[in-house]
Parts: C-alpha cells; structure tokens; sequence
C-alpha cells in the first residue's frame, strides 16, 4: 500500500498481519532523522532469528490516503530482502498494531484494500 509518512515521505507498505510491530525500513527511518542510538531496543523474532531493532514509536506516524492509521509500536529494521524479493522499495510493514482498530478488507482479485475504522 502507497503510504505517506509524517507528513513528508511516501513509500510502499506491506501488509503484514501477523508482525505484533509496524516497521520501517532503515532507510525510511534515517530519511526521517529518527536516530538508533538514543532509542529504545526490542526484541523480535524474525523467521528464524531473534534479533532487536530500535523502537521509534511516537516519531513515525502514517497516513494511507486521507487516513491516518494508529501506528502503536513501531520499529526500525532492515528491509532490503523483503524489497529485492518483491521488486519494489519497502518502506515498511504495516503490522496488528496499525490494523487492530480497523476493519480490513482485501480484495486480491481486483487488487483494492479498504481499512475502516470499527
């Protein structure tokens, strides 16, 4: 999904229902001043490797066309395999977090997301 991010970066989204955490991509987060070393650490798992990413939750806040998502925790980690998989730039992951007070509906046939408010 084509996201806007704090107002000045766009990028493409996953959607990921499963990540407890929303993520962006180191990029994303460098472009956004967000700094690793002052934030806080989580732990993540991820496929088969734990690993800890900084948390930036409170600095990243997204908006896919004219609505905002409540983001929750969001993190910084390396997205570079995900967009060579892919083809495209990822800019992020849109996981439970940002979803939770939605209604999601996919429509893959056509290729439409709607995510409405509860």
């Amino acid at each position: 999904l084509k996201a806007t991010v704090n107002e000045t970066r766009e990028g493409l989204f996953l959607v990921d229902t499963g990540s407890a955490y929303t993520a962006v991509s180191w990029n994303l987060a460098r472009q956004l001043h967000a700094t690793n070393a002052i934030a806080t650490r989580v732990s993540l798992q991820g496929g088969v490797a734990e690993m800890e990413a900084p948390s930036l939750t409170g600095s990243v806040r997204i908006r896919l066309a004219s609505q905002a998502v409540a983001t929750g925790p969001v993190v910084a980690v390396d997205l570079s395999t995900a967009s060579r998989y892919h083809g495209i730039e990822v800019a992020g992951l849109l996981g439970y977090s940002a979803l939770c007070e939605s209604i999601l509906t996919m429509n893959y046939r056509d290729g439409l997301v709607r995510i409405e408010p509860k």
